[in-house]
Protein backbone atom coordinates (compact mmCIF):
# COMPACT_ATOMS: atom_id res chain seq x y z
CA UNK A 1 0.00 0.00 0.00
CA UNK A 2 2.81 2.42 0.86
CA UNK A 3 4.52 1.69 -2.46
CA UNK A 4 1.30 2.39 -4.36
CA UNK A 5 0.73 5.65 -2.51
CA UNK A 6 4.36 6.61 -3.16
CA UNK A 7 3.98 5.90 -6.88
CA UNK A 8 0.90 8.14 -6.99
CA UNK A 9 2.91 10.94 -5.37
CA UNK A 10 5.75 10.48 -7.84
CA UNK A 11 3.32 10.43 -10.76
CA UNK A 12 1.89 13.72 -9.57
CA UNK A 13 5.42 15.07 -9.25
CA UNK A 14 6.24 13.98 -12.80
CA UNK A 15 10.00 14.55 -12.57
CA UNK A 16 13.06 12.49 -13.33
CA UNK A 17 13.92 9.79 -10.77
CA UNK A 18 17.55 8.85 -10.20
CA UNK A 19 18.34 5.51 -8.58
CA UNK A 20 21.76 4.08 -7.82
CA UNK A 21 22.30 0.46 -8.80
CA UNK A 22 22.72 -1.57 -5.62
CA UNK A 23 23.19 -5.18 -6.69
CA UNK A 24 19.70 -6.77 -6.71
CA UNK A 25 18.20 -4.42 -4.10
CA UNK A 26 17.10 -1.75 -6.57
CA UNK A 27 15.24 -4.11 -8.91
CA UNK A 28 11.84 -4.04 -7.18
CA UNK A 29 11.86 -0.22 -6.87
CA UNK A 30 12.89 0.18 -10.52
CA UNK A 31 10.19 -2.28 -11.59
CA UNK A 32 7.45 -0.42 -9.67
CA UNK A 33 8.55 2.84 -11.23
CA UNK A 34 8.50 1.26 -14.68
CA UNK A 35 5.02 -0.17 -14.11
CA UNK A 36 3.84 3.26 -12.96
CA UNK A 37 5.25 4.77 -16.19
CA UNK A 38 7.75 6.93 -14.29
CA UNK A 39 10.97 8.20 -15.84
CA UNK A 40 13.53 6.35 -13.71
CA UNK A 41 17.24 6.08 -14.52
CA UNK A 42 19.54 3.59 -12.80
CA UNK A 43 23.09 4.91 -12.40
CA UNK A 44 26.27 2.91 -12.08
CA UNK A 45 27.62 3.29 -8.50
CA UNK A 46 31.09 4.00 -9.92
CA UNK A 47 29.76 7.14 -11.62
CA UNK A 48 28.03 8.26 -8.44
CA UNK A 49 31.19 7.63 -6.41
CA UNK A 50 33.30 9.59 -8.90
CA UNK A 51 30.88 12.52 -8.68
CA UNK A 52 30.90 12.50 -4.86
CA UNK A 53 34.70 12.50 -4.75
CA UNK A 54 34.79 15.78 -6.66
CA UNK A 55 33.53 17.60 -3.54
CA UNK A 56 36.09 19.35 -1.34
CA UNK A 57 34.71 18.01 1.94
CA UNK A 58 34.27 14.26 2.23
CA UNK A 59 30.87 13.70 3.80
CA UNK A 60 29.09 10.35 3.65
CA UNK A 61 25.42 10.35 4.60
CA UNK A 62 22.09 9.52 2.98
CA UNK A 63 21.02 13.18 2.46
CA UNK A 64 24.37 14.04 0.89
CA UNK A 65 24.28 10.98 -1.37
CA UNK A 66 20.71 11.81 -2.42
CA UNK A 67 21.69 15.36 -3.25
CA UNK A 68 24.62 14.09 -5.31
CA UNK A 69 22.35 11.81 -7.34
CA UNK A 70 19.91 14.69 -7.87
CA UNK A 71 22.72 16.92 -9.15
CA UNK A 72 23.85 14.18 -11.52
CA UNK A 73 20.30 13.89 -12.83
CA UNK A 74 20.36 17.56 -13.77
CA UNK A 75 23.93 17.97 -14.99
CA UNK A 76 24.91 14.57 -16.45
CA UNK A 77 24.56 14.74 -20.27
CA UNK A 78 24.71 10.98 -20.86
CA UNK A 79 22.23 9.42 -18.47
CA UNK A 80 21.45 5.73 -19.11
CA UNK A 81 18.15 4.99 -20.86
CA UNK A 82 15.03 4.11 -18.92
CA UNK A 83 15.28 0.41 -17.98
CA UNK A 84 12.69 -1.94 -19.40
CA UNK A 85 12.03 -3.85 -16.21
CA UNK A 86 8.75 -5.70 -16.71
CA UNK A 87 7.42 -8.22 -14.23
CA UNK A 88 8.90 -11.12 -16.24
CA UNK A 89 12.28 -9.41 -16.51
CA UNK A 90 12.27 -8.70 -12.78
CA UNK A 91 11.56 -12.38 -12.07
CA UNK A 92 14.34 -13.37 -14.48
CA UNK A 93 16.95 -11.14 -12.83
CA UNK A 94 16.00 -12.25 -9.33
CA UNK A 95 16.05 -15.91 -10.37
CA UNK A 96 19.43 -15.46 -12.04
CA UNK A 97 20.82 -13.90 -8.86
CA UNK A 98 19.43 -16.81 -6.82
CA UNK A 99 21.06 -19.28 -9.20
CA UNK A 100 24.39 -17.45 -9.09
CA UNK A 101 24.40 -17.57 -5.29
CA UNK A 102 23.49 -21.26 -5.32
CA UNK A 103 26.33 -22.06 -7.73
CA UNK A 104 28.87 -20.29 -5.50
CA UNK A 105 27.52 -22.11 -2.45
CA UNK A 106 27.80 -25.49 -4.19
CA UNK A 107 31.36 -24.78 -5.31
CA UNK A 108 32.38 -23.79 -1.79
CA UNK A 109 30.74 -26.83 -0.17
CA UNK A 110 32.15 -29.21 -2.79
CA UNK A 111 35.70 -27.95 -2.21
CA UNK A 112 35.33 -28.29 1.55
CA UNK A 113 33.85 -31.79 1.38
CA UNK A 114 36.43 -33.02 -1.15
CA UNK A 115 39.23 -31.73 1.04
CA UNK A 116 37.65 -33.33 4.11
CA UNK A 117 37.11 -36.67 2.39
CA UNK A 118 40.72 -36.70 1.20
CA UNK A 119 41.90 -36.06 4.75
CA UNK A 120 39.69 -38.84 6.16
CA UNK A 121 40.82 -41.25 3.44
CA UNK A 122 44.49 -40.50 4.16
CA UNK A 123 43.92 -41.29 7.82
CA UNK A 124 42.12 -44.49 6.77
CA UNK A 125 38.95 -43.38 8.49
CA UNK A 126 35.32 -43.21 7.36
CA UNK A 127 32.68 -40.52 7.20
CA UNK A 128 30.16 -40.29 10.00
CA UNK A 129 26.43 -40.38 9.31
CA UNK A 130 26.20 -36.60 9.56
CA UNK A 131 29.16 -36.08 7.21
CA UNK A 132 27.64 -38.47 4.67
CA UNK A 133 24.41 -36.48 4.88
CA UNK A 134 26.42 -33.34 4.02
CA UNK A 135 27.81 -35.06 0.92
CA UNK A 136 24.29 -36.07 -0.09
CA UNK A 137 23.10 -32.50 0.51
CA UNK A 138 25.68 -31.17 -1.96
CA UNK A 139 24.41 -33.64 -4.58
CA UNK A 140 20.84 -32.54 -3.83
CA UNK A 141 21.83 -28.88 -4.27
CA UNK A 142 23.34 -29.73 -7.66
CA UNK A 143 20.02 -31.27 -8.72
CA UNK A 144 18.23 -28.12 -7.57
CA UNK A 145 20.71 -26.03 -9.56
CA UNK A 146 19.95 -27.94 -12.76
CA UNK A 147 16.21 -27.60 -12.14
CA UNK A 148 16.60 -23.84 -11.54
CA UNK A 149 18.62 -23.53 -14.75
CA UNK A 150 15.78 -25.15 -16.69
CA UNK A 151 13.30 -22.73 -15.12
CA UNK A 152 15.55 -19.79 -15.98
CA UNK A 153 15.90 -20.93 -19.59
CA UNK A 154 12.13 -21.41 -19.89
CA UNK A 155 11.50 -17.93 -18.47
CA UNK A 156 14.05 -16.35 -20.83
CA UNK A 157 12.41 -17.99 -23.84
CA UNK A 158 9.02 -16.78 -22.63
CA UNK A 159 10.34 -13.20 -22.46
CA UNK A 160 11.83 -13.47 -25.96
CA UNK A 161 8.52 -14.74 -27.36
CA UNK A 162 6.43 -12.09 -25.60
CA UNK A 163 8.73 -9.33 -26.89
CA UNK A 164 8.90 -10.97 -30.35
CA UNK A 165 12.68 -11.05 -30.31
CA UNK A 166 14.40 -12.80 -33.21
CA UNK A 167 17.89 -12.70 -31.72
CA UNK A 168 17.67 -16.07 -29.95
CA UNK A 169 18.12 -18.04 -33.18
CA UNK A 170 21.04 -15.80 -34.14
CA UNK A 171 22.80 -16.47 -30.83
CA UNK A 172 22.05 -20.18 -31.11
CA UNK A 173 23.95 -20.31 -34.42
CA UNK A 174 27.24 -19.22 -32.76
CA UNK A 175 29.54 -22.25 -32.24
CA UNK A 176 29.46 -23.33 -28.60
CA UNK A 177 26.35 -21.37 -27.60
CA UNK A 178 23.74 -23.64 -26.04
CA UNK A 179 20.05 -22.82 -25.78
CA UNK A 180 20.63 -21.71 -22.18
CA UNK A 181 23.39 -19.26 -23.09
CA UNK A 182 21.48 -18.00 -26.13
CA UNK A 183 18.35 -17.28 -24.09
CA UNK A 184 20.39 -15.50 -21.40
CA UNK A 185 22.07 -13.28 -23.99
CA UNK A 186 18.75 -12.50 -25.66
CA UNK A 187 17.21 -11.29 -22.41
CA UNK A 188 20.24 -9.69 -20.75
CA UNK A 189 22.15 -7.80 -23.45
CA UNK A 190 20.96 -4.61 -25.12
CA UNK A 191 21.05 -4.95 -28.93
CA UNK A 192 21.07 -1.16 -29.40
CA UNK A 193 24.42 -0.35 -27.77
CA UNK A 194 27.17 1.33 -29.79
CA UNK A 195 29.52 -1.63 -30.15
CA UNK A 196 30.58 -5.11 -29.12
CA UNK A 197 32.91 -3.64 -26.47
CA UNK A 198 29.85 -2.61 -24.45
CA UNK A 199 28.66 -6.22 -24.33
CA UNK A 200 32.14 -7.42 -23.39
CA UNK A 201 32.34 -4.83 -20.61
CA UNK A 202 28.86 -5.73 -19.35
CA UNK A 203 29.96 -9.29 -18.58
CA UNK A 204 33.28 -8.10 -17.12
CA UNK A 205 35.51 -9.57 -19.84
CA UNK A 206 37.09 -6.22 -20.71
CA UNK A 207 40.76 -5.76 -19.81
CA UNK A 208 41.92 -2.95 -17.52
CA UNK A 209 44.92 -1.06 -18.92
CA UNK A 210 47.75 -0.15 -16.53
CA UNK A 211 50.39 2.10 -18.09
CA UNK A 212 52.50 5.03 -16.96
CA UNK A 213 55.18 6.55 -19.18
CA UNK A 214 57.31 3.73 -20.52
CA UNK A 215 56.04 1.29 -17.89
CA UNK A 216 53.31 -1.15 -18.91
CA UNK A 217 51.63 -3.31 -16.30
CA UNK A 218 49.86 -6.60 -16.80
CA UNK A 219 46.27 -6.16 -17.93
CA UNK A 220 43.58 -8.00 -15.98
CA UNK A 221 39.87 -8.59 -16.46
CA UNK A 222 37.74 -6.01 -14.70
CA UNK A 223 35.13 -8.64 -13.67
CA UNK A 224 32.67 -5.83 -12.96
CA UNK A 225 29.80 -7.22 -14.96
CA UNK A 226 27.33 -10.06 -14.75
CA UNK A 227 29.35 -12.78 -13.01
CA UNK A 228 27.02 -15.68 -13.75
CA UNK A 229 26.78 -14.81 -17.44
CA UNK A 230 30.55 -14.43 -17.63
CA UNK A 231 30.96 -17.93 -16.19
CA UNK A 232 28.50 -19.41 -18.70
CA UNK A 233 30.25 -17.68 -21.60
CA UNK A 234 33.57 -19.12 -20.44
CA UNK A 235 32.05 -22.60 -20.38
CA UNK A 236 30.58 -22.02 -23.85
CA UNK A 237 34.01 -21.01 -25.17
CA UNK A 238 35.67 -24.14 -23.81
CA UNK A 239 32.85 -26.26 -25.21
CA UNK A 240 33.45 -24.69 -28.63
CA UNK A 241 37.16 -25.57 -28.35
CA UNK A 242 36.26 -29.21 -27.72
CA UNK A 243 33.71 -29.55 -30.51
CA UNK A 244 34.74 -27.26 -33.38
CA UNK A 245 38.08 -27.90 -35.17
CA UNK A 246 38.60 -24.31 -36.36
CA UNK A 247 38.15 -22.95 -32.84
CA UNK A 248 40.37 -25.69 -31.40
CA UNK A 249 43.06 -24.68 -33.90
CA UNK A 250 42.73 -21.06 -32.76
CA UNK A 251 43.01 -22.20 -29.13
CA UNK A 252 46.14 -24.23 -29.86
CA UNK A 253 47.66 -21.21 -31.61
CA UNK A 254 47.04 -19.04 -28.57
CA UNK A 255 48.63 -21.67 -26.34
CA UNK A 256 51.64 -21.91 -28.65
CA UNK A 257 51.97 -18.13 -28.47
CA UNK A 258 52.44 -18.22 -24.70
CA UNK A 259 48.85 -17.88 -23.44
CA UNK A 260 47.78 -20.13 -20.60
CA UNK A 261 44.52 -22.11 -20.67
CA UNK A 262 42.33 -19.51 -18.91
CA UNK A 263 43.65 -16.64 -21.04
CA UNK A 264 43.10 -18.56 -24.28
CA UNK A 265 39.53 -19.57 -23.41
CA UNK A 266 38.70 -16.02 -22.25
CA UNK A 267 39.97 -14.60 -25.54
CA UNK A 268 37.74 -17.04 -27.42
CA UNK A 269 34.78 -16.07 -25.20
CA UNK A 270 35.38 -12.41 -26.09
CA UNK A 271 35.55 -13.26 -29.78
CA UNK A 272 32.34 -15.29 -29.60
CA UNK A 273 30.54 -12.37 -28.01
CA UNK A 274 31.87 -10.01 -30.67
CA UNK A 275 30.58 -12.36 -33.37
CA UNK A 276 27.19 -12.54 -31.63
CA UNK A 277 26.99 -8.73 -31.64
CA UNK A 278 27.80 -8.62 -35.36
CA UNK A 279 25.10 -11.20 -36.09
CA UNK A 280 22.49 -9.15 -34.23
CA UNK A 281 23.51 -5.98 -36.04
CA UNK A 282 23.40 -7.65 -39.47
CA UNK A 283 20.42 -9.89 -38.58
CA UNK A 284 21.99 -12.96 -40.12
CA UNK A 285 23.05 -16.33 -38.75
CA UNK A 286 26.62 -17.51 -38.23
CA UNK A 287 28.35 -18.52 -41.45
CA UNK A 288 31.46 -20.67 -41.15
CA UNK A 289 32.74 -19.41 -44.50
CA UNK A 290 32.70 -15.78 -43.32
CA UNK A 291 34.11 -16.38 -39.82
CA UNK A 292 37.84 -15.81 -39.34
CA UNK A 293 39.45 -17.48 -36.33
CA UNK A 294 43.01 -16.27 -36.18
Amino acid sequence: MRLRNGSRFLQAYGGLIICESTSWYHYLFAHLCYEADLDIRVLNPLLASKHSKSAIRKVKSDPVDSLGLAIMGVTEPNLPPRPKLTQERLAYRKKQGLLHGLVKQIQSMRRRMNDYQECVSTMEGSLSETEQLLCDEVKHMEKLKRALERELEKLAKSISQSEQSENYDLFKSVPGYSSMVSSMLDVTLDPFVKGAKSWIAYVGNDVSVRESGTWKGRGRLTKRGNGYLRCRLYQAAWGACLNFPEIRSYYDGLKAGGRDHVEAVTIIARKQLGIAFALVRKQEKYDTAKAVWC
